[in-house]
């Protein structure tokens, strides 16, 4: 696919809803015992990039047109050897109009290696970027001996991320969706959301903050992932529904402890959903993805199962009638006048209490060599991922949640300026407490594990 290519709207909406103090990207962390060959790794960096090119773009503005135009460098791996005495790397906000959207990190010690990735939010969604991630594997294999092949591109592809179906539907429901959609939107405004954290105590900040990112991460067993799993389908929903009301009453719960005073308004989770279709098969790391919100008073969570059944219905209208795509389609319409988008996502304003980004299950290609479940690639098995969703303003708290080698996985992505990392430690801790009660187990989980500041000054 050759650039330059017009932003699709969901992108525009990412550039602009970026800023200093909360840039509009995300981290993905890949754990690795075992030593791996940083040369078969920098070698195939760059040929995997040569099929996925809005990671090696950047964004340039014609008139009121944005669009992706070729970057005159392309992302490199930066090697960082903790043996030699070295701080570990500091991300930093990256800047699209002058550098591609990814910045890629070598960590190593004496016995495990770090993958760290940070992707711009306008480049790719997290699935698009373990499509990337996926790629970038089976070219390291090949490239260590294995007899394996990559995926077969579709160059065309990119000119489809902003489509999500190209089938004839009924009137009634187009109609029907229209309505629903008009009625969330309504509901979107005049609900007022709550902050996780009382506002009054958030100082406004204008950089990033010295530990950024911030995050603990938690795996449950895979005997407790199969029960939550379990659970869900006895009561008729999915694991995302019970996911996502185990968020409501572990927030909850967590709000009381630290904040008691009562505060009116309503809990709101932002759910990102995935559009993408059949046409989009074969396409390279992008944004086919859009944003629900759910929201609940708290006096709605006394009734757990009742709780449940509610997500579940409002989960499944949501995609029987492709409500996702309603937030995309406002979206469009704003890319046409940028100057009103720029200022709808400029204000420091709470748009959710937190956000919840389940990916479901990773890294699945049943070509890539595994041992007990986990990638095993040139000597160097992949112990452990973590996915650290983005931040933005009044919104301090977001979980990436995946399975992975038959594991559920959750990492907490926080802002160390409004919750302190005790409070963090609980949050996850509540969560996981949530779930072990909905998974009916009283096996322990494990401590939860503080992800190493990323950088040390």
């Amino acid at each position: 696919m050759r650039l330059p290519l017009p932003l699709a709207p969901f992108e525009q909406y990412m550039l602009f809803d970026d800023r200093p103090a909360y840039p509009m990207t995300f981290f993905i962390r890949l754990h690795f015992s075992g030593r791996v060959n940083l040369s078969a790794l920098q070698t195939a960096l760059p040929a995997v990039l040569a099929r996925h090119p809005l990671l090696c773009a950047v964004v340039r503005k014609t008139g009121r047109r944005f669009e992706w135009v070729p970057s005159p460098s392309e992302p490199a791996i930066t090697v960082v050897s903790l043996r030699a005495g070295a701080c570990l790397p500091r991300p930093r906000a990256i800047d699209l109009r002058h550098e591609p959207g990814l910045q890629v990190w070598a960590v190593e010690d004496a016995e495990r290696f770090h993958l760290l990735l940070q992707f711009h939010h306008a480049c790719c969604d997290a699935l698009g970027a373990f499509v990337f991630i996926e790629d970038l594997l089976t070219a390291y294999a090949q490239a260590t001996g294995a007899a394996l092949n990559l995926r077969a591109p579709d160059q065309q592809s990119l000119r489809r991320r902003g489509q999500f179906g190209s089938s004839p539907r009924p009137f009634l429901p187009i109609v029907r969706q229209k309505i629903v959609s008009l009625r969330r939107a309504w509901r979107f405004v005049t609900h007022r959301p709550l902050c996780i954290v009382p506002r009054a105590l958030v100082v406004q900040p204008d950089a990033l903050p010295t530990n950024y990112p911030s995050a603990y991460s938690r795996q449950l067993t895979a005997v407790e992932s199969l029960r939550l799993h379990a659970v869900a389908s006895q009561q008729g929903a999915t694991l995302n529904d019970l996911l996502a009301r185990d968020w409501f009453m572990a927030v909850n719960v967590w709000k009381t402890r630290h904040f008691p005073k009562p505060s009116g308004g309503w809990l709101r989770l932002c759910v990102p959903i995935n559009l993408r279709t059949e046409d989009h098969r074969g396409l390279s790391a992008a944004n086919v993805v859009s944003m629900v919100f759910l929201d609940r008073r708290r006096k709605d969570l006394t009734d757990p199962d009742r709780l449940l059944r509610g997500i579940h219905r409002e989960m499944h209208e949501i995609k029987r009638l492709r409500l996702g795509e309603a937030f995309v389609a406002g979206m469009r319409l704003f890319a046409k006048l940028p100057d009103r988008l720029m200022r709808a996502v400029g204000p420091n304003r709470c748009w959710a209490t937190g956000v919840l980004s389940n990916l479901g299950v990773l890294l699945t290609n049943p070509a890539l060599p595994k041992r007990e479940g986990r990638l095993e690639l040139g000597g160097a098995v992949l112990d452990r991922i973590d996915f650290l969703p983005s931040l933005r303003p009044g919104t301090f708290a977001a979980f990436g949640a995946f399975t992975y080698a038959d594991q559920l996985c959750l990492t907490l992505h926080y802002d160390p300026r409004a919750i302190q990392p005790v409070q963090a430690e609980d949050l996850i801790n509540a969560f996981v407490e949530q779930l072990r009660s909905s998974g009916e187990n009283g096996d322990q989980v494990g401590v939860a594990v503080a992800l190493p500041p990323l950088a040390s000054r």
